[in-house]
This record gives structure tokens, C-alpha cells and sequence, in this order.
């Protein structure tokens, strides 16, 4: 379920039809875009999934209609929920047209935080401000889907309930799905495409720094999956070289102790990047990655975060000049050279964090 799945989601959505997402706990949703939903998609839902019906929106729109979060809980941890609402002129405010009323009413620009009713049928649930950055459930990812579709930011959800009341399993929600012509996808084959295709790296600050081996561009970048500060070094030269000599540090455990030859390896690539008449030297944090969406590439997630780097600062042919172990599959526009000299082979890892 790669690019070519979350193509026809977004292209069934678009069209008005309902969609089932998955996440990485096989909990599956029934989504659809409050822009195209009908009362007869809500009946569907509610008959058919039998799940709890919410509404997934954006924080600004929230904000707009002074929706208070329930019991004033505001942790991005767990699912958002605003008080529930009735539109104003509905009665019990429990069928399917009248939650369709007010569904439809949370994304009417001309609707006022007076018209809504508390406590009411249908319940708001909030993304959380950093979108799939900060969290990836149905929730951030449904609203991106959305965005890719054309549509306002807002879903209707329901989750997939079996006959016996349970969480329906993979293999009944694929059944589902077949049962009823509706398109599937897994969350985590749609956050593969997602972080991959998305520019997640920006300058934050550059400056001119001296070292013993010459003048290099001192380059920070701030980034969206944490609030760690990746540098680079390059030195003046690269910026006109077609194929850029890349050396790539990263900290080891013995830095602090200065047990490792991390200095030794960084003044040998400097070197060698200034003989060579150019090149990138890479800085890379060591990351605690439990809470980031990068678990989802395992031990590639540094060789993602080299390429957001180095399409950052427009680099997409190199050289390689240490064996630092990369995920080729992750590489896809980057083309990777040989060698340009064999002088420097150790491994990247092991950088002293007080270098330059």
C-alpha cells in the first residue's frame, strides 16, 4: 500500500466516497470528508461500522467557534475532544440529517460560536497543531488526505465495530472493504510517502567560521520532527562543483571521554574536502527518536535526515568520503559516486560536540 494506494484514496475522496484507514495498531477508521459527506454516508457509517462518530478539525477552526477541549484536557498525547455540539435549529440533534446539519455547519465560514449548542450529538476531535509531525493517527493523517484532495480540512470518522461489537480485525476490515468497493490504506505506508516527499529541513542560521584547514560556511538547520539543530560545514568551493565530496560525522559514546579519534577523523576530512577543492562535512545529533514519526524508518532515519540536508542546500550528486552506512532506498534522488580519494575510510561515527 505505497504512493499508488494513497493516490486512489485521495482520489476516492475527492469524488465523495468513503475510505478505510488503518493504523499501526490495526484499529481501523471509517473516513469521509465533511465537504462530500450526505446523511446517507452518516447512516452508513453508524449502521454498517457501528464505531463512535466524530469530526476531526484543525485547531484554528476550533479556536473560531470557542470549542473548550472536555474537562479542560489539553495533552497531544491522547485524542483531543472538544465539548460536543448541536447546530442551532436542530431538535434531539441525533439522526443522521441533523448531525449532517451540524457537521456541515463546523465548516460554514458564516457560522458563529453562538449557533452551536453544548452539549450536543457530534463531537470535534482536534489534530494536533503539528500535524503528523507531532502526532500520527487517524486524526493528522485524515485532515492531510483532505488537504490532498482539494477539500476543507475536516473528516467525518467512525471505527470499524465487527458483529460481535468488537474491533474488527485486518482481515474483517479488508472483507469490509471488498464487501462494500471501498478503498484501504495502512497509516504507516502513508507516513512513508509523506515524510519522504515533504521538505522538512530550513536554514536557520549561517555564518563564516575559520578553522586550521580554512574558511567553510557554518550552516544550522532547524527541522519538523524535533527541536534538534543538525549542522553542516562547506567549504566555499562546493557550491560550483557538479559532484560534491560529502563526509558525514555523527557522536559517539566515547566523545565526552574523548577516548575516540572523533577529532582526529573530523581534521582528516576537512582536509581532504579542502584538497579536493570543496565539500560538505555533516553534523549529525544523536537522536532519542521513541516519540518522533522518524521510528517508522527504524536505523534509517539518519540517512533521511543527510538527504533532507543535503536537498536543503541543493546537493543531489556526491562523493562519499567515509563509509558511513546509508539506506540506499532512501537516497532516491540522490545519486552516490565512488570515492574521490581513498584518504579518508573511517567511520563517520564519532564527532566531538565542541568541534568549531
Amino acid at each position: 500500500m505505497g504512493s499508488i494506494r494513497g493516490k486512489k484514496v485521495v482520489n476516492a475522496l475527492s469524488k465523495g466516497k468513503l475510505v478505510i484507514l488503518i493504523d499501526k495498531n490495526e484499529h481501523g477508521k471509517l473516513i469521509s470528508l465533511v465537504e462530500k459527506v450526505t446523511p446517507e454516508d452518516i447512516n452508513f457509517m453508524v449502521t454498517h461500522a457501528k464505531g463512535f462518530l466524530s469530526v476531526a478539525m484543525e485547531n484554528s477552526r476550533a479556536n473560531q467557534l470557542d470549542f473548550t477541549s472536555q474537562n479542560g484536557v489539553e495533552h497531544y498525547n491522547y485524542h483531543t475532544f472538544t465539548v460536543s455540539v448541536d447546530v442551532e435549529g436542530t431538535t434531539t440533534g441525533i439522526s443522521a440529517f441533523e448531525r449532517h446539519d451540524t457537521i456541515k455547519a463546523l465548516i460554514d465560514p458564516n457560522r458563529k460560536s453562538e449557533e452551536f449548542k453544548r452539549p450536543g450529538h457530534v463531537f470535534p476531535v482536534l489534530a494536533h497543531e503539528n500535524g503528523i509531525y507531532g502526532k500520527q493517527s487517524h486524526t493528522e493523517v485524515s485532515l492531510e488526505l483532505a488537504k490532498r484532495s482539494g477539500s476543507y480540512p475536516a473528516v467525518v470518522m467512525c471505527d470499524l465495530l465487527n458483529e460481535k461489537g468488537e474491533l474488527s480485525s485486518l482481515k474483517e476490515m479488508e472483507e469490509f472493504s471488498s464487501r462494500f468497493e471501498l478503498e484501504i490504506m495502512q497509516i504507516n505506508d502513508f507516513l512513508h510517502d509523506f515524510i519522504q516527499s515533504q521538505p522538512a529541513f530550513t536554514v536557520k542560521k549561517k555564518s563564516k567560521v575559520k578553522t586550521r584547514n580554512g574558511e567553510f560556511d557554518l550552516i544550522s538547520f532547524s527541522n519538523k520532527f524535533d527541536p534538534l539543530c543538525d549542522q553542516i560545514l562547506i567549504h566555499h568551493s562546493a557550491y560550483s562543483k557538479e559532484i560534491t565530496p560529502v563526509y558525514i560525522h555523527e557522536p559517539c559514546d566515547q566523545c565526552q571521554l574523548k577516548l575516540c579519534d572523533c577529532q582526529l577523523n573530523l581534521d582528516k576530512a576537512l582536509t581532504e574536502i579542502k584538497r579536493l577543492g570543496g565539500g560538505v562535512c555533516i553534523f549529525l545529533k544523536d537522536r532519542a527518536e521513541e516519540n518522533s514519526v522518524l521510528t517508522l524508518f527504524g536505523e534509517s532515519h539518519q540517512t533521511l535526515i543527510i538527504r533532507q540536508i543535503l536537498l536543503a542546500i541543493g546537493v543531489s550528486e556526491i562523493s562519499l568520503q567515509n563509509n558511513y552506512a546509508l539506506d540506499h532506498s532512501l537516497l532516491k534522488d540522490i545519486k552516490i559516486h565512488s570515492f574521490e580519494s581513498a584518504a579518508i575510510v573511517a567511520s563517520g561515527r564519532g564527532m566531538r560536540r565542541d568541534v568549531v
